[in-house]
């Protein structure tokens, strides 16, 4: 079986695609990894050459009516994998957008199968499209790449965010309160990972890399995730906390979207709402070296259970051999 994917290029593709590759190769699939061209020729003769693969897996991308009337034409089968609200736009004056919507729906139509990170795209998707088939398969790490944090009395003790540009502004929700939390004990300090850092003068700035993405998470003592409450950060995948926790950290995050179900409460980490929930669980964290190996000790279990490669293979082989499946039948008359 030949397994197209088409992708755009940012660090997310390897972890919804990247990882799986060698796993599909093992079990007799072949895949190709096709870059959607932004030139309409070259684009053009991408999707004609998608007649030549059994499953056509499309990473996040909502197409207008003319590159579906292609997808249409030249895909035997079609599935859209989305770790986002994609359906919504990200713009927080107006979330609504009767574009994104519209092509949401006709995309998830034209698919035989949608795989989505967490519950609230399943939910989203069907109040959109009520007979769409839905998958969830979480956004995932390979942990046994991750050593696991020892957790030392040793200071300094480290708080840290790791992210993107995008997402750096959601830390002004919690910056009132880390200052505080630095401010009343002794030797912490506060490190960002990122491509984009704010202008605070008393926090700890690094730049990310990918080849040192786990050794710059492993720096950390401490991870967190704040988040504002809206319907394009519901549809956030908790990827921050699967890899905090993938590498034995205890985590602090908004209870927001998938952060609900990866973080139990009081048992791998903390949920945080109000400044004093926030500086409560930081301080309890940050005082307990215990508290932190316990918690970290719990987080990597529920990782390799449930947020790791191999927990979530067969869901995900499963289901593009189903849509592959589902479309020879359909293309052979056979009704189910």
């Amino acid at each position: 079986m030949n397994i197209a994917y088409l992708t755009h290029d940012t660090p997310d593709v390897f972890y919804r695609v990247g990882q799986y590759l060698d796993y599909l190769h093992s079990n007799d699939l072949s895949t190709s990894i096709l870059r959607t061209p932004n030139d309409f020729y070259k684009r053009f003769h991408t999707f004609k050459a998608l007649s030549h693969y059994d499953v056509v897996v499309i990473q996040r991308k909502l197409f207008n009516a003319f590159w579906r009337s292609l997808l249409k034409k030249y895909a035997r089968s079609l599935i859209l994998d989305i770790d986002d609200a994609i359906m919504f736009s990200s713009d927080e004056q107006s979330f609504r957008s009767r574009t994104r919507l519209s092509r949401y729906e006709k995309m998830v139509g034209l698919c035989d199968h949608i795989i989505v990170g967490n519950s609230y795209l399943k939910d989203i998707t069907h109040e959109i499209c009520p007979h769409a088939s839905v998958t969830i398969i979480p956004t995932v790490v390979d942990p046994s790449l991750y050593p696991v944090k020892v957790h030392m009395e040793n200071q300094p003790l480290v708080i840290g965010w790791i992210g993107s540009a995008p997402t750096i502004k959601y830390l002004d929700l919690v910056q009132h309160v880390l200052r505080e939390v630095i401010r009343s004990h002794e030797n912490i300090i506060f490190r960002i990972i990122s491509n984009e850092f704010p202008e605070w003068g008393w926090v700890e700035k690094k730049p990310w890399a990918r080849e040192q993405e786990i050794q710059d998470v492993l720096g950390f003592d401490i991870g967190i995730m704040p988040l504002v409450d809206n319907p394009w950060t519901r549809g956030k995948c908790g990827f921050k906390l699967i890899q905090y926790m993938a590498a034995g950290l205890p985590v602090v995050a908004s209870p927001v979207g998938a952060n609900n179900d990866i973080v139990d409460h009081g048992h791998n980490g903390f949920l945080a709402s109000t400044y004093s929930e926030w500086a409560e669980a930081l301080s309890k964290l940050a005082t307990n070296r215990d508290l932190r190996a316990s918690f970290g000790a719990h987080g990597r279990k529920k990782i390799e259970e449930k947020y790791s490669v191999r927990s979530n293979l067969p869901s995900y082989i499963s289901t593009i051999i189903g849509a592959a499946v589902a479309a020879r039948d359909r293309a052979s008359g056979v009704i189910e």
